[in-house]
């Protein structure tokens, strides 16, 4: 027997609604949203008998003594059954089903049973102020693969306490131990600013020989300066909630001077004070630095962790030594072996530099390849080629470290950058025995399971959104002014541009007649235009500058296309597949449309999902956003990025459910805001007007109500784009049909006005959705069908900040 494809099937977990596997399921389902185009499965409780064919249960209790705290097992047959001792264990089966669904959607009859070899599977990270999404871009794709463990400098991270948390609500969402850093000892000071207050730095002397204060060395004989470290410590281990704790502690007082080589020359205050503890001391600085450890051992014990340290500054010493339960993250061949390590005690991960450094393609750096690190990487090597014993109870695992350094690449960047080795990562630390000898075969592998649901590619500066506009029936070419509208079947537009005397009207030809509200866009240089056939057919006009010849074609005729379209189109320009458009069809599946320039061909294919009414679209970053009100009522998103194209011929899409409940005729509409923020505007069915908003600086989505902030009901669809620092929304108030008018400023507050009383000359109202557009960054522009039937204009100009009106044509 088989699991038939899932699409229909429920989530059965065998607890309560309210435990932690429950929610795990509802993470797991709604994941698997993500893979089935927006079909996200029920989540239902009851034991694995009641599972039906098509359904997937889970369920702990799994006695299988392998298995530990992170095994699992799979049993496949109508249902798939997902059984673990332990709630981490049924998650990172969910990894697995996921994995599996990505690459086929029927699986054959089996059983799986799949433990890890190492309890640390990890990734460290040396940055400074990269986006809170970024970080749950990271999380969601550790998970995916099962790696369990990220860690970042608490202090040193550019984070604020908020985004600590937000990222740590992700991260023990999908079973990650987000784990503090700081390190106690010895600081890579971001360029800007020294990281130790001066009156805390250690005398040391530098490459030369002189003795100077230090920017980066903490004086650890000097009470306050050990008090202003730990009083960061205590803020950071109360706010992350990880079962770890990193205390740094490497290069102390410098990478060129350990604490063995300290002397009265070389760091007198360090020495005279160790000296003074510890007298009999061969190595007093040493007994000194672990009794330092020893203390912030203690405070870590007092919130519930264990600790971990760098290994390179424990050196020999009599009278103390760092406590035998702190991990040990062994990076260098300096001071105790990993197996006098051992012997002390110590647990150890390997973070062996040759194999585990990435310090972002820095010339003559160490920089981790995916293609060492699965045909050489040892984890059991540690540096210098020291070995352990291969069953080794005392090795916890292994971790790859990424040092921002002198390269401080994008996170953008380094975003791929890791993706690309974490997949090697994770396997050396899970599995015993590669499935694969050869790196090219593994990266088949990797590319066939592609990036973990959820994940929204990172934007980076120069990406296509940047300068990619939402479609609308209003836009700006060439300096001139358009719109676009039906009227009796027929395409028609109206422009202007400065040394016009009047507003011009043309009609323009198209291949069958049309209906509804058209969608323009520029790409290449080029207007395009869009509008539904009476035909159902997806019909295309657009104007070439170098020749001044409007043409026109049938792009579902083209493409091949047999759904028949219905309601409003949507589109943008992208890249060197610059026009697309998306549409609902008769099937209440959204249709995509799309001119390849490399080919010169209209190709289209099927994003499914299942909508009610007509969507809208943008690109943000290098991501295709999709959005539209499903048939349940909520609002659905769909995207594609390059990152996670999906195998060759086929798009592979992301999907969310975004919640809220709209009618089928509630149209949203959306911009790309600075490459951080993505907002969706729509109107509710108590008319209240919603925002929906995903902040990448913040990590973080979620929804605001715009009337309950202002006091203003919507009627119709609403118009949003960005002018500056702000976005500009418009819509039709539902009390008095006047064209009302919010700014979401840059710091998230809501300004609000009146633009029908606000205008200059005799108030006009508006009946239909309005249209518009930011005109050269110094003008607002909105147009909008008065009670009379005509298309009324009004327009904000920077220069006298007022609102001004007229009809087009007047």
């Amino acid at each position: 027997m088989a699991l038939p494809g899932p699409e229909t099937g429920r989530v059965v977990v065998n607890d309560t609604a309210t435990s932690s596997l429950a929610a795990d399921a509802r993470t797991f389902a709604a994941d698997l949203g993500g893979l089935l185009d927006g079909s996200t499965p029920a989540v239902v409780t009851g034991a694995p008998s009641t599972a039906q064919p098509g359904d997937i249960s889970i369920t702990l209790g799994n006695t299988d003594s392998r298995l530990g705290t992170e095994g699992y097992g799979i049993s496949i047959g109508p249902a798939l059954a997902i059984s673990a001792p332990t709630p981490t264990g049924a998650f990172w089966g969910t990894r697995t089903v996921l994995q599996m669904l990505r690459q086929k959607r029927t699986l054959p009859a089996t059983t799986i049973a799949d433990w890890p070899r190492y309890q640390v599977r990890g990734i460290s990270l040396s940055l400074d102020s990269f986006p809170a999404g970024w970080f749950v871009n990271l999380v969601r794709d550790m998970s995916y693969v099962k790696l369990n463990t990220l860690t970042t400098g608490s202090a040193l991270s550019g984070l604020t306490d908020a985004q600590i948390l937000q990222i740590q609500q992700v991260a023990n969402q999908y079973h990650v131990s987000f784990v503090g850093w700081f390190n106690t000892t010895h600081y890579n000071a971001p360029p800007k600013t020294p990281t130790v207050p001066a009156q805390f730095q250690l005398r040391v002397a530098d490459t030369t020989g002189k003795l100077i204060s230090s920017p980066t060395t903490l004086d650890i004989t000097k009470p306050d300066a050990v008090k202003w470290a730990t009083d960061q410590i205590e803020h950071y281990m109360s706010l992350q909630t990880a079962p770890y704790w990193h205390a740094g502690g490497d290069e102390y007082p410098e990478y060129y001077l350990r604490n063995d080589k300290v002397s009265a020359a070389n760091a007198p205050d360090l020495y005279a004070a160790a000296k003074a503890k510890y007298p009999n001391e061969t190595n007093p600085a040493g007994a000194f630095y672990d009794d330092l450890f020893n203390q912030i051992d203690a405070m870590a014990k007092s919130h519930g962790k264990q600790m971990w340290m760098w290994n390179d500054d424990l050196v020999p010493t009599q009278a103390v030594q760092v406590n035998p339960d702190v991990v040990i993250d062994h990076w260098i061949n300096y001071g105790l072996t990993p197996q006098q390590l051992i012997n002390q005690g110590h647990h150890l991960i390997n973070a062996n530099q040759n194999h585990l450094y990435f310090n972002e393609h820095q010339p003559g750096a160490l920089n981790a390849t995916d293609a060492d690190l699965w045909t050489t990487f040892d984890p059991r090597v540690f540096n210098g080629n020291l070995t352990i014993a291969a069953d080794s109870p005392n090795l916890d695992g292994i971790k790859l470290e990424t040092w921002h350094g002198a390269m401080h690449e994008a996170p953008a960047a380094l975003e791929q950058d890791l993706l690309t080795l974490d997949r090697p990562l994770a396997e050396r630390g899970w599995a015993t025995a590669k499935p694969t000898t050869t790196i090219a075969t593994a990266r088949a592998l990797f590319a066939a399971i592609g990036r973990s649901p959820g994940v929204v590619q990172t934007p980076t500066a120069g990406d296509l959104g940047a300068s990619s506009m939402t479609g609308a029936p209003a836009l700006v070419y060439l300096g001139s002014q358009q719109v676009f509208f039906v009227v009796d079947g027929q395409l028609r537009r109206r422009y202007w541009k400065a040394g016009y005397t009047a507003v011009q009207e043309a009609a323009l030809a198209t291949n069958a007649p049309v209906t509804g509200t058209p969608v323009a866009f520029v790409a290449s240089n080029q207007i395009h235009v869009f509008a539904i056939g009476t035909d159902g057919h997806v019909q295309h006009v657009s104007y070439d500058p170098t020749t001044n010849v409007w043409s026109h074609d049938d792009w579902t005729a083209k493409s091949g296309a047999t759904a028949a379209i219905t309601a409003n189109l949507a589109g943008f320009a992208y890249g060197n597949q610059p026009q697309h458009v998306f549409a609902m069809g008769t099937d209440h599946q959204l249709h995509h449309f799309f001119f390849d320039g490399s080919t010169n061909a209209v190709s289209t294919d099927n994003w499914k999902g299942d909508i009610a009414g007509s969507p809208i679209a943008y690109a943000w970053g290098k991501t295709q956003n999709v959005f539209a009100v499903g048939t349940d009522g909520a609002l659905h998103q769909w995207w594609w990025q390059p990152s996670d194209p999906g195998p060759v011929g086929a798009a592979h899409l992301q999907y969310r459910d975004l919640g809220g409940q709209f009618t089928a005729d509630a149209r949203p509409y959306g911009a790309d805001f600075g490459e951080n923020v993505q907002d969706v505007v729509i109107r509710d069915k108590n008319d209240h007007l919603q925002m929906w908003s995903y902040d990448q600086v913040a990590g973080a989505s979620g929804w605001r109500d715009l009337t309950a902030l202002t006091g203003v009901s919507a009627a119709g669809n609403p118009l949003e784009f960005v002018y500056g620092t702000e976005r500009d929304i418009f819509y039709r108030n539902l009390a008095n049909n006047h064209l009302a008018h919010l700014i979401v400023h840059q710091d998230g507050t809501i300004g609000s006005d009146d633009w029908t009383t606000a205008a200059i000359g005799t108030p006009d109202t508006v009946v239909g959705d309005p249209a518009g557009f930011n005109f050269q960054g110094a003008e607002q522009h909105v147009f909008g069908t008065d009670p009379a039937g005509k298309m009324h204009h009004w327009y904000w100009l920077a220069s006298d900040h007022q609102v001004h009106q007229d009809n087009w044509p007047s």
